[in-house]
């Protein structure tokens, strides 16, 4: 992006500035922070360069007087120069009315001397602009960087004109900042210091006070129309909001009705930093920043009337806030609402909404609890505020395994209220082992956007648990999750920590290959703050850990502590799942385990339980956990099932062996890529057993029984699933195969294999030997599917084929893809196609253990070019296309193939100059210029270095080289 800066210093406007004998009076009337001084740098830069004699003075400091004394100076300088003299004043001080001619007339002065004269100023001292007729005036809009400020939503620049709006010194701020990291608002610190010297100056001291309270209610609301301006404030000018559309481009004033969008409210990363910067304002008109907060919290922006409410505001502010007191501490206002209620005199009444707040925010930064629910049947509280502190305080008291305070009532629900109801019914669900109706609770009440408030953060959680206990693995919602995590674990939001605790908790018991956490410090910090189902849920998990890791003993340890905790707190289902931990613990210890009671429970933990006690007693079987369960999978606790058939030493053993059917074929679907690998022995059918191993299929074609990948290593599969190499290592096999896959037709005779691979042997022992290879191949096609003949025997010509209708190889489609982006006409075809070329391109040819002739070698050269071919032809359509980073991929994947291919070199070092990025093709050139030179002793072409923008010529280009 750093070309882009220089776009607004090239106006054809201003082109012959500064010439010999053409004197010019420029002015340049733009708010502060705009990139005046950028623009007067430039004009006296190129003056200079063509031997103009240079003067510049910074006038913003100084009054009228000493300015206009100053200015006369410069003239009498100006006039007794012989050469061509250039003056750049910055920052003009607004004159009032009796000394605006004064100044006028110092600036005409000095531009009659002779001297070209460019001069910044403020929109408030415009009134000089009146009294020089003659001088050129360059306006607000005309600074702005002209391709971001006109950038639409579908063109790569529009994240960076949401950021920027095209200001110049924001935009020099992101210059190095990619693409993702603009649409993730990862700012630097740069743009933030930048933004915020932008809020400061545009209250400056020289603006009317009328003015400069339009400007900080605009600022402090963010977004809207003037009818919340005129909420906000007594009296709107219209006069003014004309004159700020026109001069100040930042608030994006536009429209019949006035709407506004501030900057920094484009970048809510910058926002806060920009608020503080307004807190010297708003000290000077506290009842502005108070009115914005009432206006906020009336229309539900409860995250930014809880940061304004930490800047100067009158005390009649925070009694407003109470009222919606509930929805500030979920958008992070606790500090505000503890400030607001430290203000009501006396000490809140019980059952008023102060009391109810003032337990709110105890139980949200983690303080004790007072237990006035214990006793009596829920409140059936109305609508309101009230009722939504409760609710705040319910979610709390889940962590303890209280119940709850808040009866539901058939009325209407705020969006807070029913976020935390939701939460509540999810968390009474998942803590009873019903996961499954957990997820249709929460699929039916989604969080979607940006995490915001905590209700949200509880929500995503919730459903990232009850995810996890159902198996699914197909979780997209990595980065929301970890941000709800840091919102939970923040100091605003101490109390509700635990949630986070149960989602590691459930984490560590799942993954047996992720690095556990500190389950024992969980354990703890749990116990300290009184929140006992995070505190089971991290024993329950350390149980499972200290299982997988043979600490029998102390898995049993933290088996019997679970189960006093759970059954004091009444979580039963928790309970018994630690009993169940327990019983297997002592079984690995040696103690002889004894059957289920008859009287036991027969739900889906019950019938699991029933099969763990049958494994370890060795009797029966899954017929009696079948009859159990009706044939029926046990869905809510298949995570259950999971965790206890891998890693438990014999233990596992013994309970996959007693799976009933339809659990195993649950247990495999969702078991992974590594799923046969674990079920092996255990009764699976044929497929799973055959191989131990499943990975991805090559991409070849998807009708194909048969697939083999000789790119980048050798994998065959079969039906989908990997044939292990050792079942086809012996024999040659895996020569044999590649060389009939790399022959044309994929056909060959005996005498040609046995060529190529037994060059020693006769014809005789050369034909059994390829007759050996191809059983050994067909017996490991006839493990997945007897039905499936891959090879094709000619009698009459003594040759072997491969049937194309049953074997497929990403070698042809390398070479199928490759020569339509050669031959290719359309350039958005020519792209689409190279990058599925990019994809089967994994790496070079297999190299078999048998190649006496050589083929192989010459094939893998071959297709080695043809990849690097379709990879330049890709980058050269994709630069036609203005995909400049396509182009910059693919030309690079050509070189790193061939490290001497110059038509790669160029499409690379142009796509990279087209991207902007100069210093990397630089490199890049440098690069291969070097690897030329010790490879041929040559130098790059004319047409590489003129793309590089390098001209060397004769023994210079030899040294550069």
């Amino acid at each position: 992006m750093a070309n882009l800066v220089p776009e607004l210093l090239c106006s054809s406007a201003l082109s012959s500035f500064g010439s010999f004998g053409h004197s010019r009076l420029v002015a340049i009337c733009a708010e502060p922070g705009l990139g005046s001084r950028a623009v007067i740098s430039d004009l006296l830069s190129g003056a200079a360069a063509a031997g103009a004699r240079i003067f510049r003075h910074d006038l913003g400091a100084l009054d009228i007087d000493s300015a206009v004394s100053v200015i006369r100076r410069v003239a009498h300088s100006a006039m007794k120069a012989s050469d061509s003299v250039v003056v750049g004043l910055d920052d003009l001080p607004a004159p009032d009315e009796c000394s605006a001619p004064r100044l006028a007339r110092a600036l005409r002065r000095l531009w009659e001397s002779g001297a070209s004269v460019a001069f910044s100023l403020p929109p408030e001292a415009s009134q000089i602009l009146e009294l020089l007729p003659e001088c050129q005036t360059v306006r607000s809009q005309d600074l702005l960087v002209r391709s971001v400020a006109l950038a639409r939503p579908d063109d790569s620049l529009y994240e960076l004109r949401r950021l920027t709006l095209g200001i110049h010194d924001l935009v020099s701020s992101l210059a190095d900042i990619s693409e993702d990291d603009l649409q993730s608002d990862a700012v630097p610190q740069a743009y933030r210091d930048r933004l915020s010297a932008l809020v400061t100056t545009s209250l400056r001291r020289s603006l009317s006070d009328e003015e400069i309270r339009l400007r900080l209610c605009l600022f402090l609301l963010g977004e809207g129309t003037i009818d919340d301006l005129r909420c906000a404030l007594d009296f709107v000018s219209e006069e003014i909001l004309e004159c700020i559309r026109v001069f100040v481009p930042y608030f994006q004033l536009e429209g019949p009705h006035w709407r506004f969008r501030t900057l920094p409210t484009c970048s809510p990363a910058a926002l806060s930093r920009s608020l503080h910067g307004l807190a010297p304002t708003c000290s000077l008109f506290p009842d502005v920043a108070s009115s914005c907060v009432r206006v906020l919290l009336e229309r539900g922006s409860f995250e930014r009337a809880a940061q304004l409410l930490e800047l100067p505001v009158e005390d009649a502010a925070f009694a407003h806030a109470l009222r919606f007191g509930a929805h500030l501490i979920d958008a992070g206002g606790v500090n505000v609402v503890s400030t607001a209620l430290g203000m009501v005199e006396g000490a809140p009444r019980q059952g008023t909404l102060c009391h109810a707040l003032s337990l709110a925010v105890s139980a949200v930064i983690g303080e004790e609890l007072v237990d006035f629910g214990a006793c009596g049947r829920p409140l059936e509280v109305r609508a309101g505020e009230r009722r939504d502190a409760l609710m705040l305080i319910d979610a709390r008291r889940a962590l303890q395994a209280k119940p709850a305070l808040v009866a539901f009532v058939d009325d209407a629900w705020s969006g807070l209220g029913r976020s935390l109801l939701v939460h509540r019914e999810a968390c009474d669900l998942l803590r009873e082992g019903a996961a499954g109706a957990a997820m249709r609770l929460l699929v039916a009440n989604p969080c979607c956007g940006p995490v915001r408030t905590m209700s949200d953060a509880l929500l995503l959680v919730d459903y990232e648990i009850a995810r996890l206990l159902l198996c699914d693995d197909g979780g997209n919602d990595g980065d929301r999750v970890a941000q709800a995590l840091r919102m939970l674990e923040s100091s605003s939001f101490r109390g509700m920590e635990g949630y986070a605790c149960c989602l590691e908790a459930v984490r560590a018991m799942l993954s047996p290959s992720a690095r556990a956490p500190n389950l024992d410090a969980l354990a703890a910090r749990s116990e300290r703050a009184g929140d006992v189902l995070p505190q089971v849920a991290a024993l329950v998990a350390g149980c499972i850990v200290d299982l997988r890791g043979s600490s029998c003993a102390r898995a049993n340890v933290r088996a019997l502590l679970a189960i006093a905790i759970a059954r004091r707190a009444g979580l039963v289902h928790l309970s018994r799942v630690a009993s169940l931990l327990g019983d297997i613990s002592r079984f690995l210890l040696g103690d002889v385990s004894r059957r289920e009671a008859p009287g036991a429970a027969r739900d889906e933990l019950g019938a699991i339980r029933l099969l763990a006690h049958e494994a370890m007693c060795a009797e029966h079987g899954p017929a009696a956990v079948e009859d159990e369960l009706g044939g029926r999978v046990p869905r809510d606790c298949l995570w259950l099932v999971r965790v206890l058939s891998e890693g438990f030493g014999a233990f596992s053993q013994l309970f996959r062996r007693t799976l009933p059917l339809s659990w195993r074929h649950a247990l495999e679907a969702v078991s992974g890529p590594r799923g046969e690998e674990r079920l092996a022995g255990a009764g699976m059918p044929p497929v799973a057993a055959a191989t131990g191993l499943r990975d991805a299929p090559p991409l070849v074609r998807a009708e194909a029984p048969v697939k083999v990948s000789l790119l980048g290593g050798f994998s065959l599969f079969v039906r989908d699933v990997r044939i292990v190499d050792e079942k086809i290592d012996h024999r040659n096999a895996k020569s044999m195969l590649t060389y009939l896959l790399l022959r044309h037709g994929h056909s060959a005779r005996r005498s040609q294999i046995s060529g190529q691979i037994w060059p020693e042997s006769d014809y005789v022992l050369g034909a059994n030997r390829v007759y050996q290879a191809t059983s050994v191949l067909r017996a490991a096609v006839a493990e997945i599917d007897p039905s499936l003949d891959p090879f094709v025997l000619g009698r009459s010509t003594r040759s072997i084929s491969i049937d194309p209708s049953v074997v497929a190889c990403d070698v042809d489609e390398l070479r199928h893809f490759a020569r339509e982006v050669i031959d290719g006409e359309d350039d958005a075809t020519v792209v689409r196609v190279a990058r599925q070329v990019e994809q089967l391109y994994v790496g070079d040819l297999y190299s078999p253990a048998a190649d006496c002739t050589g083929f192989v070698a010459k094939c893998r050269e071959e297709l080695r070019s043809l990849y690097v071919d379709a990879m330049v032809a890709g980058s050269d359509a994709a630069m036609r296309l203005g995909r400049a980073r396509t182009a910059a991929r693919l030309a690079g994947n050509a070189l790193e193939a061939d490290g001497l291919r110059e038509d790669a070199a160029i499409a690379l070092v142009s796509s990279l100059m087209a991207d902007g990025r100069e210093l990397e093709a630089g490199r890049q050139y440098r690069r291969y210029a070097r690897r030329l030179s010790q490879a041929t002793g040559k130098s790059p072409s004319w047409r590489l270095r003129q793309v590089a923008r390098d001209e060397p010529t004769g023994e210079e280009g030899e040294a550069s080289a």
